[in-house]
């Protein structure tokens, strides 16, 4: 159809052709900024719950004390009816959820935290209909329950309104700030108070309680020096004044204070043994001064951020008109220098061919016809053209003579083409068989590089997995020591004041020490083996990949086994399963590349630990599940022979089980990926023989023939140790 159009015709066709690439892209550019604005924008809506929801944090703290007061003046024997100062914070709090529920009514429940409110609301109406039946202990752990739910409802709604989610550095600070940090500090203000209270009240505080209220103070001023990093970094991350330069004020303020209320709690109550001059007054004044800098830098924290998120969705908006405008701007311009050069072009175009014609009608004004031609003839392609055919009416007949005798030369030429052909077509052949052969070994090692890369992403995520845990863990470590540090200095005083307590008081006493010492290291004891299981994932995700190093290989089978075992129990408590190992001592070290191989081994044990747990699952209590794993030292190979007794592979499925993507597991269970890089990593990257056997309902035993010493591979640098 193309070739029937006319030239100017064919060229606005291929404009408009052009055109659709140029709409596609259009509608990705537009497609993907509607997609950020709407990210953007719920996010915006999440952070909108966060000022009520923070609003009830601090209502209800305030109700607790009023609460509190309420039963006190009631054991003096004065109305145990509400006061008018509980009866407000009780309208603060009701005033608080009423606030929260009108936005996610506003918001049509984009963020869908109605129910989670909704059950919050209902608990909160009973505990305040009972807070004149309660204890005073049972009141305040009932109402710290609905805090910790107030918690769980921001949580919620970072997740559901991808605050939580978001990686983008501009607004991540804040986030970090306002869903995490603070509201984690005023919890730990409040458990201090609670804590500090308790003291002043009894005028005493127990060895136990200075202990618990040091680790506390530890981890308020850890959690606090880290919101003052977070927040610094974010200021530095936007030299452009994204943050609002006051917030660093605000910052201080809840700084300066929390240091006042620490300071209040290790002179005042660690450094004295009798608390009987201590005011009470005085902690609740620097207690309210340190929830207000919080909730002041609470607010500021939110209006922060919805600044930040209003001006990302404007700025995607902006974005995205932009991308309209100048789509647009090309798309037209494009239009107009079509249609310009097509019109100069075809009438050009159109006289050359019409000279064409007369040449090819044998025309007597032949004359005429090369003044036209020549009078064409100027420095473009078309001038060119012209030119040329000018001068092909005259060399026409020379080369009909010139074809006439090539025709002659190419009969006798075609005589001997058969067999320069059948010798060519044998070169040909020959050169394919050795492509061939390239070809294959460029895909083994395209496999290889394909694996390797996949488990090196594993390595990493590995390494990011261990980092996050190591921060945690090192609090362990050190709270652990710290500790112990302390029952010994305990120990201490009490040998010094032994003479004036009882026996049977100070033998207790020791013992309870002694227990507690024990336990002291018991958790440093575990807290150390978790930082070296730590370091070894470390030091695993930073092998170099590919690399083959001589491994135990007996030990690496113990270990990878027992790693897959206790992952599995760690996600069912009712998981539970024999190993049996039978290592032959002649195995010795054997290269291999460890983070791969123990991958496929990790493969192998998971599978066979889920069938056996499955199977017990129908069987019950009489079935005991088993995985043995055996190695012997076969000459030049190791065999490696991994068996359970779970519900077996179906003969249907048995070859099969190797494909990607391929899995019997029921849906969501499985990926059907592990056993396809297992393979990938025996059998291509190293070398190994791997088969399996299995009777349906009874058993299934993978088989690994390894070679000791690997055959070198074109391009392999390190096939060995």
């Amino acid at each position: 159809m193309l070739d029937q159009m006319r030239l100017r015709s064919k060229l606005l066709t291929i404009a408009l052709i052009a055109t659709i690439p140029s709409i596609i892209l259009l509608w990705l550019l537009v497609s993907e900024k509607n997609i950020a604005i709407d990210f953007s924008y719920k996010e915006y809506i999440g952070n909108q719950y966060l000022r009520p929801l923070r609003k009830i944090q601090e209502a209800l703290p305030a109700y607790v004390d009023a609460v509190r007061a309420d039963q006190m003046n009631a054991s003096e024997g004065t109305d145990r009816s509400p006061s008018k100062e509980t009866a407000a914070q009780a309208a603060n709090v009701d005033k608080a959820i009423e606030e929260v529920q009108r936005v996610d009514k506003k918001y049509n429940g984009q963020i869908k935290a109605g129910p989670r409110l909704d059950a919050f609301s209902e608990r909160w109406n009973r505990e305040k209909e009972s807070a004149k039946v309660r204890s005073a202990q049972i009141f305040t752990e009932n109402i710290e329950s609905l805090r910790s739910d107030v918690r769980r409802i921001i949580s919620f709604v970072g997740d559901d309104s991808n605050l939580i989610l978001d990686p983008d550095l501009d607004s991540y600070y804040m986030m970090d700030a306002t869903l995490l940090k603070i509201p984690s500090i005023q919890d730990q203000i409040t458990g201090l108070a609670n804590r500090i209270r308790q003291a002043l009240e009894t005028k005493a505080i127990s060895p136990e309680e200075r202990a618990l209220l040091l680790a506390d103070l530890g981890t308020f001023q850890a959690t606090m020096e880290e919101l003052e990093r977070n927040m610094q970094t974010g200021f530095q991350n936007n030299p452009a004044g994204n943050l609002q330069p006051s917030l660093s004020a605000y910052v201080e303020e809840f700084k300066i204070t929390s240091q006042r209320l620490q300071r209040f709690a290790r002179e005042r109550l660690l450094a004295e043994g009798e608390l009987a001059n201590v005011d009470a007054r005085d902690f609740e004044v620097l207690l309210s001064d340190a929830r207000r800098a919080g909730y002041r830098l609470w607010d500021n924290s939110i209006d922060e951020l919805d600044k930040l998120l209003l001006a990302r969705v404007a700025g995607f908006q902006t974005r995205k008109v932009q991308a309209l405008t100048g789509v647009a701007i090309i798309l037209i311009l494009a239009a107009l220098l079509v249609f310009l050069v097509s019109s100069r072009i075809s009438k050009r175009v159109n006289k050359l061919a019409e000279l064409s014609v007369r040449i090819a009608g044998k025309p007597e004004d032949e004359g005429q016809i090369a003044e036209d031609l020549k009078a064409m003839a100027t420095g473009d392609e078309i001038g060119a053209l012209a030119s040329s055919t000018a001068t092909m009416a005259e060399q026409i007949r020379r080369f009909i003579q010139e074809i006439r005798a090539s025709q002659v030369a190419l009969e006798e030429y075609n005589a001997t083409l058969e067999s320069r052909v059948a010798e060519r077509t044998q070169e040909i052949e020959q050169k394919n068989s050795e492509l061939e052969g390239a070809l294959k070994m460029v895909r083994e090692a395209q496999n290889r590089l394909v694996t390797q890369e996949k488990l090196a992403s594993l390595g990493s995520l590995t390494a990011g997995i261990a980092h996050e845990i190591k921060n945690p863990l090192n609090f362990v470590n050190n709270f652990a020591q710290l500790s112990g540090d302390l029952a010994v200095e305990l120990k201490e005083v009490v040998d010094k004041v032994g003479d004036k307590l009882p026996d049977n008081d100070r033998d207790e006493i020791l013992e309870l020490i002694e227990m507690l010492v024990q336990n002291v290291h018991k958790i440093n004891e575990h807290g150390q083996r978790a930082d070296g299981i730590v370091k070894g994932m470390l030091a695993h995700s930073r092998g170099k990949v590919g690399q083959r190093v001589p491994v135990d290989l007996n030990n690496m089978l113990a270990e990878y086994t027992k790693l897959a075992y206790h992952g599995l129990r760690a996600d069912d408590s009712t998981f539970n399963v024999t190993l049996d190992f039978q290592f032959d001592s002649n195995v010795g070290k054997i290269p291999v590349v460890p983070q791969d191989f123990s991958r496929s081994i990790l493969n192998i044990v998971n599978n066979g630990c889920y069938s056996a747990h499955q199977k017990k699952k129908k069987l019950g209590e009489s079935f005991q599940p088993t995985i043995s794993v055996k190695s012997l030292a076969k000459g030049d190979h190791i065999e490696i022979r991994i068996r359970d007794n779970g519900l077996g592979i179906p003969k249907e499925k048995l070859e099969k089980i190797f494909e990607p993507f391929f899995t019997t597991k029921p849906t969501g269970q499985g990926t059907g990926l592990g056993l396809s890089m297992t393979f990938d990593i025996l059998v291509q990257q190293h070398q190994a023989e791997l088969r399996v056997e299995s009777e349906e309902g009874d058993f299934a035993e993978f088989i690994i023939l390894l070679p000791r010493e690997p055959k070198r591979e074109p391009g392999d640098k390190n096939p060995g140790a």
